[in-house]
């Protein structure tokens, strides 16, 4: 998360953004999003990773119900399921 809020206020999310004629802080904005990216495929992606959310939560069932939730993405919202968020994860794989 400390990674995502640093890439955030790079691109001016929060803040002003980044001056374009300093490569040095473009560069380390990206590889805030990089290190994301790495760190979200540890958790999701990676399910035999001793990373993984299955492996970490005390209830992974009401880990898992409660993280579709909060995404949005329970039968409740928009019709959308745990099959839904596979793809997702699948697709951030590849």
């Amino acid at each position: 998360m400390r990674n995502l809020a640093y890439y955030r206020a790079g691109i001016g999310k929060i803040g002003a953004p980044l001056r374009e004629s300093h490569s040095f802080w473009r560069q380390a904005n990206s590889n805030f999003i990089d290190i994301c990216v790495l760190e979200w495929c540890k958790l999701f992606a990676d399910r035999k990773g001793e990373h993984c959310w299955s492996l970490i939560a005390t209830d992974p069932t009401a880990f898992e119900l409660a993280l579709l939730a909060h995404l949005g993405m329970t039968a409740a919202h928009l019709g959308m399921t745990a099959e839904a968020f596979r793809q997702l994860i699948e697709a951030m794989r590849r």
